[in-house]
């Protein structure tokens, strides 16, 4: 597999496909659990099932919402979203308490709602709508930390409004000018009060450009800042990869692998372009076949816990079975329409240029453990 040049829209959604087909034999009786390891977090087990079963939505659902079509995948989280949900069910997610994983976990499930709801939403039940909207209102009810788990909470808000279901206003307000509290300049974040400047920057703020793309018409103004943002990031966080295609190993969760990549899939979501579509498409595909050149995953085709080969000690205490498949963020550009540029783009080169690049606000973070729980 990487070898393999993918070019067309197929050529992608086949690969996404090929990495999700195995989780399949892993899902629970009722589809609200992924049960994919044993290994344990600083969360409980119910958690680390419901996180394995969400992340795979981070590939799945651009995958839909650009014409994809799988039915057993669809079936899968409709009745997975409607057990995990229900209170008197046996694979109910739980409530929650401070610092719940499961508002983490919210954000690709609201991803699904707000894209591809005639998939995730439509087919339910006015009760089990109910069941469903109430569950992720649960995250206004709790301090979430200062970090970038406020942006879970604005992803499930949007949600919520744009399914006409309660939500509240004021906490999204609320996070969203956190966001501003957390930029630098030049478009550099740090990752809230912790000060780390890593690739929670890339993968987890600028994915605040899936809100420029979703919010337009309601927040003109704040959308155009992040795009703006976006292209001075963009800019610098290329020096982050090389000619080929591999990433700088650096950071905290660095075993969501190809997610290094995703801000590059986030920019052509939204439309924004730092380099031409060609040198994006490029370094996407040479970053993928980088890391499938990699033992990342298992013999059942189940990605592992590791970096460029399964290792625990390169994982992190809130690193479970599941969280990997974050990695799936990558796939945002799914949702392009088939006569988008980016699918008969030739692929072209980057390659740094020959000065030595200094980044202004600088990159800070530790290599394993980090110091604060805020992470996802």
């Amino acid at each position: 597999m990487s070898d393999k040049i993918w070019s067309s829209k197929k050529d992608f959604q086949e690969l996404l496909l090929s990495i999700v087909e195995p989780l399949k034999l892993y899902y629970s009786e009722e589809k609200a659990r992924l049960v994919l390891g044993v290994t344990a977090t600083n969360y409980d087990r119910k958690a680390e099932t419901m996180e394995a079963f969400s992340r795979p939505l981070w590939g799945l659902v651009p995958f839909w919402a650009g014409g994809g079509t799988e039915a057993g995948f669809e079936e899968i989280y409709r009745l997975g979203l409607v057990a995990g949900t229900d209170p008197t069910g046996d694979e109910f997610w739980g409530g929650f308490h401070a610092f719940d994983q499961k508002f983490v976990e919210m954000a690709a499930i609201s991803y699904g709602l707000i894209l591809t709801h005639g998939k995730l939403w439509d087919p339910l039940s006015d009760r089990e709508k109910d069941r469903l909207a109430d569950w992720l209102y649960g995250i206004n009810q709790y301090e979430l930390p200062v970090c970038n788990w406020i942006l879970f909470a604005v992803l499930v808000n949007v949600a919520l409004m744009k399914l006409e279901r309660k939500y509240d206003a004021g906490k999204l307000e609320k996070y969203l000018q956190g966001v501003e509290e957390f930029y630098l300049g030049d478009g550099w974040y740090q990752d809230g009060d912790s000060g780390q400047k890593d690739y929670y920057v890339s993968f987890a703020i600028h994915f605040c450009l899936f809100y420029a793309r979703v919010m337009g018409e309601e927040d003109p103004e704040r959308c155009r800042i992040y795009k703006e943002r976006a292209m001075l990031f963009g800019k610098t966080f290329i020096y982050w990869f090389d000619e080929d295609g591999a990433a700088l190993p650096f950071g905290r969760s660095l075993t969501y692998r190809f997610a290094q990549v995703s801000f590059w899939s986030a920019c052509l979501m939204a439309g924004v372009y730092p380099y031409p579509v060609e040198v994006i498409k490029g370094l996407i595909v040479r970053h993928m076949q980088d890391w499938l050149k990699k033992p990342v995953f298992d013999r059942d085709h189940i990605l592992t816990i590791g970096y460029a080969y399964p290792d625990l000690v390169m994982g992190e205490r809130y690193n479970g079975p599941g969280s990997p498949y974050w990695s799936l963020k990558t796939f945002a550009f799914l949702m392009l329409p088939d006569d988008h540029i980016f699918w008969s783009a030739k692929l072209s080169s980057w390659s740094p240029y020959p000065d030595i690049q200094v980044e202004k606000h600088g990159a800070s973070g530790k290599l394993g453990t980090p110091e604060n729980p805020q992470d996802c």
